[in-house]
């Protein structure tokens, strides 16, 4: 995901989508690699937690609120799956 360069103070917000393209229900948890990574660069997730319906999908928003400058940086979200 790419923020571009984002404004110290503003916050820029993408959007990726989950498909689920299984015949039953999945419960997905969303949470960082490393413990605390997100909050380092000022980037959230919403939701962390959710049900996606059967061949259903989910989006998922990503936003990056810096309060100083921030470099360039690479941060991995693993996705928990159950269902």
């Amino acid at each position: 995901m790419d923020f571009k360069e984002a404004q110290i103070g503003t916050e820029v917000t993408r959007t990726i989508t989950l498909v689920n393209k299984s015949k039953i229900p999945l419960d997905v948890e969303l949470m960082e690699s490393k413990k605390g990574e997100f909050g380092n660069y000022f980037l959230a997730v919403n939701p962390t937690e959710a049900k996606v319906k059967a061949k259903g999908s989910l989006n998922i928003e990503l936003k990056l609120n810096p309060q100083n400058r921030v470099p360039r940086f690479v941060a991995e979200m693993l996705i928990k799956t159950q269902g």
